[in-house]
């Protein structure tokens, strides 16, 4: 704890031993009179012992009666807040490279939440000298933070933006250098034109051009007025009037007007939705249109386009009560801590930063509702924009996002990040910017599908059409090449070692595409880590496309392998749930809830289906079937028992696909899923199921 001795002693803030409250860990007035639980100490000892310090709420209304003025403004804020609050828990400040300091306010249950998180906030200009190394001599849990007013459309917010803007263009060669002047999206809206009550749409305009493009949540609404072989000479000639559009629409037209940018490139008004060559034309050039876009506006929080793109900071939610009293007489105020998301790395990864829990990431399986250990919303629920498979490009592409959410607008660039609350700070480099394509190389791919394979589709055909934009760039930047069905060749044959991840499967989906390749599936995965040695090798590739390859119009994709097979069966239903039942030992680790499983030689193990194979359809798959298990790695698991160390042992185990012959011949085969094989007791136990494997050259479809 030296580090926070150094912080308190660079403060210079006192001459001996503060009395502090108790409750709320705040210096007391001189008034005040002292009461049992009071800290006769610098706060930071509090700490030397525990990570945490509770206050109950009866402290506070204590503390509050005997003159502690920052405990009669928290329990004011509670009450007036409609919380029914239980106890505070203050968790310190660590240091910059820390986590937030947290305030959690516990509540009694009632209505299914448990929790509500708040935050001590001081103004970013009355920080100096009060926040050292991240850490505040006057309290452990407070964080620079801006108060929040109005709307998110609001003239605050306008200003505020067009300042992040500004700076960007000026300050950020990242974010500037590498543009296509001479590009320009086929089709634009003119949001200048002589009548304000209508935008025009326009064609094919001589380079360079200013233009904002929209990222969005399609839905009925957005239906109702897409640009169409019907309607777009009249779009052209009259216009669209504004009050025709979804409320979304008019807002974003609204901000970027005010900002001074006179073009907006929106997909659903600027492709036309009933040509399919047209559509396949502009989709392929989705990565020029979002990298070369002045800035992208997100409606990051709508589900809709019918909900308004801002949200009034007005209610019990956005309630924030001044905390006057003494020590530090600088301006400071509780309320309600505002959920973020962040970039980690050079991985995309969307995360909300929780209380004191790690972060969550943001996609089609975090659900709709709410986190249910929290009784917190749940991250898909504040941002439902960022679960949507096509937004994932639309995010990876833009130079310039700006998020409007519930809370506030933030700001996402090449190089940093910024929010009107203040958690992000424009000036602390690219902690929170977008992931730039230059520092990727080709193994990188992996975590970019795992995240995007996550993300949800109104239409699953759109898999890697969405995808193509993010190809594009990827091949740009790095050495790629073949492009096959998801895949780059030059990763074969290790990306084929994937396994479905999400907890419910659904039936194949009816498309063309390589069961080799993850676009097959329609959930999440994850790639595993094949052994060099036991891998197949990669005789042939054979994918021919009957469009462009980006787009994955798939005529002909066949792979010829050459690796270790086992023979092996495919059970569930009855027999697989008596195996559950009576081999308990035998299946060691297994999952008991496993719903498949997979016999080698008389050995059971679970295993990963890619779909639900008793969906009764061209993909089905009957129980007891012959399968055929190509091996493509291998493991260790161990067993530790201290009181019989006798029995400790390391068990090396083999993994692999699973695939299904598909022709007379039995050259021809499907894959239908994934199988680990790490149970502890009697698995497939590598130099045996070795044993029994055979060198075969083989087609995979």
């Amino acid at each position: 704890m030296n580090f926070l001795k150094k912080a308190v002693q660079a403060a210079k803030w006192i001459d001996g031993s503060p009395r502090r409250c108790g409750a709320c860990l705040f210096e007391l007035d001189e008034a005040a009179k002292p009461m049992s639980f009071d800290v006769d100490h610098d706060w930071e000892r509090i700490y030397w012992s525990s990570e945490t310090h509770t206050s109950t709420f009866d402290q506070l209304v204590r503390s509050a009666g005997r003159g502690c003025t920052r405990c009669t403004s928290l329990v004011d804020f509670i009450k007036r807040g409609g919380l029914r609050c239980t106890g505070i828990e203050w968790f310190p400040s660590r240091g910059w490279n820390s986590a937030q300091p947290q305030v959690i306010c516990h509540l009694d249950g009632e209505g299914g939440q448990t929790k509500v998180e708040l935050e001590i906030c001081v103004q970013p200009e009355d920080c100096e000298g009060l926040i050292v190394e991240g850490i505040s001599s006057a309290h452990p849990s407070i964080v620079r933070g801006t108060r929040l007013k109005g709307t998110t459309g609001g003239s605050e917010a306008l200003a505020q933006a067009g300042r992040w803007l500004e700076e960007c263009r000026e300050s950020h060669p990242g974010c500037t250098g590498k543009i296509d002047y001479t590009f320009v999206p086929t089709r634009l809206l003119h949001l200048e034109g002589q009548d304000k009550m209508r935008v025009v749409l326009t064609e094919n305009h001589a380079g360079p051009l200013t233009y904002a493009a929209l990222s969005h949540h399609w839905s009925p609404e957005t239906e109702a007025v897409i640009l169409k072989t019907t309607n777009i000479e009249e779009r052209k000639k009259d216009g669209i009037s504004l009050s025709s559009l979804p409320q979304m629409m008019q807002d974003a037209i609204s901000f970027l007007r005010g900002l001074g940018i006179a073009y907006l490139w929106i997909d659903s008004l600027c492709i036309l939705q009933d040509s399919t060559a047209d559509w396949l034309e502009q989709a392929a050039m989705m990565a020029l249109v979002y990298s070369n876009a002045e800035v992208t506006i997100a409606a990051t929080w709508c589900s809709g386009s019918g909900q308004s793109l801002f949200n009034s900071r007005h209610g019990e939610k956005f309630l924030d009560t001044d905390l006057s009293g003494t020590g530090h007489q600088r301006p400071m105020f509780v309320r309600r801590s505002i959920p973020h998301f962040q970039w980690e790395n050079s991985t995309p990864t969307l995360q909300w930063n929780n209380a004191n829990k790690d972060s969550v990431s943001v996609g089609a399986s975090q659900g709709c509702g709410e986190d249910e250990e929290q009784k917190t919303p749940s991250a898909h629920a504040l941002w439902p924009l960022l679960g949507r498979g096509w937004v994932y490009q639309e995010q990876w592409l833009s130079r310039r996002t700006l998020h409007f959410t519930e809370h506030e607008i933030i700001w996402i660039c090449s190089q940093t990040a910024a929010c009107e609350c203040s958690f992000y700070q424009f000036d602390k480099g690219s902690r929170h910017g977008s992931p730039a394509f230059e520092e990727t190389r080709a193994w990188n791919w992996a975590p970019i599908i795992e995240q995007y394979s996550e993300r949800a589709f109104t239409q699953i055909t759109d898999r890697l059409p969405a995808l193509a934009g993010i190809a594009t760039r990827y091949s740009d930047s790095v050495v790629c090449e073949r492009y096959l069905c998801g895949l780059w060749s030059q990763n074969l044959p290790e990306a084929l070692f994937w396994h479905a991840t999400s907890l419910t499967l659904a039936p194949r989906p009816p498309i063309t595409m390589p069961t080799w390749s993850w676009a097959s599936t329609t959930g999440s995965i994850a790639f595993g880590y094949p052994d060099n040695e036991l891998q197949p090798k990669v005789v042939d590739t054979h994918v021919f496309y009957s469009g462009q390859d980006l787009m994955g119009d798939v005529a002909e994709a066949v792979l010829r392998l050459e690796g270790l097979v086992v023979p092996g069966t495919v059970h569930y239903g009855e027999k697989w749930e008596h195996v559950l039942k009576t081999q308990a030992k035998a299946l060691g680790e297994t999952n008991p809830e496993s719903k498949y499983g997979l016999e080698i030689d008389g050995v059971f193990s679970s295993f990963s289906p890619d779909y639900a194979l008793e969906d009764q359809g061209k993909h089905f798959v009957p129980a007891e079937v012959a399968v055929a298990c190509l091996l493509f790695s291998r493991g260790t698991v161990g067993s530790c028992d201290p009181e019989h160390p006798e029995t400790n042992r390391d068990l090396n185990y083999v993994s692999g696909l699973v695939l299904r012959s598909i022709s007379e011949d039995g050259n021809l085969y499907e894959r239908i899923g994934y199988f680990a094989g790490e149970a502890l007791d009697d698995a497939f136990e590598f130099d045996r199921t070795l044993g029994l494997a055979k060198k075969m050259v083989f087609t995979l479809i």
